[in-house]
């Protein structure tokens, strides 16, 4: 047995530090300031609750690209869940703080363009956690910066654009008209050709021809961002 002086004027006192799915008994004296104790009331017990299964495995977690800056992160309850972790793979961090146990999605935001995010996500209550398996995505490319035409010729064009932010290793479409993309449209560059430059030079063209280029982003899931404005020209004679 142990004693637990509860202080003085108090008809109340929480016991903490209890261990689960044990009987404790229960008894109380009342002591004067000269430490003399009366006898001891009738002696009572309760039981401490069993803490719950630990929580099953997050199931079904995915993630959708939301923009060139968000991630929204999604999964299947998990049961005997008391809450959800959001944790970076590569270090376990704790991205989203303590999420309530009927959260089943939240967003990843301030990331940046066209770039691959991987997390798990943790299912915790007071026995422990349960971890899914990991889960990646890319985020989306930003829209091609603004185009502009920097050289001309009779039979060629220089198209340049800025990244905008990309990446390096961003892939980009590239896309020529001779009617400002009414009917007329040629696809110069495309995802598949894995042209990363941010600028083209287009030849073989006719002289005294208009021609309109815009620009289009791709991350590596092979998404599309926005076009560009159209730009347009004449080559010269």
């Amino acid at each position: 047995p142990s004693s637990i002086m509860a202080g003085s004027g108090k008809n109340s006192f929480n016991i903490t530090d209890l261990e689960p799915g044990i009987t404790y008994f229960f008894r109380i004296c009342a002591v004067n300031g000269d430490g003399i104790s009366t006898e001891y009331d009738t002696a009572i017990s309760i039981k401490t609750k069993n803490l719950p299964p630990l929580p099953d495995i997050p199931r079904g977690v995915s993630g959708v690209a939301l923009n060139a800056r968000a991630i929204q992160w999604k999964w299947l309850p998990s049961a005997n869940a008391g809450g959800y972790r959001i944790r970076r793979s590569q270090d376990k961090l704790n991205l989203s703080g303590e999420l309530n146990a009927f959260t089943t999605f939240w967003n990843q935001n301030g990331l940046t363009a066209n770039n691959y995010y991987e997390i798990f996500v943790e299912a915790c209550n007071l026995t422990g956690t349960s971890a899914s398996a990991p889960a990646g995505r890319l985020t989306m490319a930003n829209p091609p910066g603004a185009a502009y035409l920097s050289s001309v010729s009779s039979h060629s064009i220089l198209l340049n654009w800025t990244a905008n932010g990309n990446p390096e290793n961003t892939r980009w479409e590239i896309l020529r008209s001779t009617d400002g993309f009414m009917t007329s449209t040629a696809t110069l560059k495309s995802f598949a050709g894995n042209y990363t430059l941010t600028s083209f030079l287009d030849f073989n063209l006719t002289a005294l021809t208009t021609y309109s280029y815009k620009a289009q982003a791709f991350n590596n899931d092979s998404i599309g961002s926005e076009f560009s404005a159209q730009v347009s020209t004449v080559t010269l004679y």
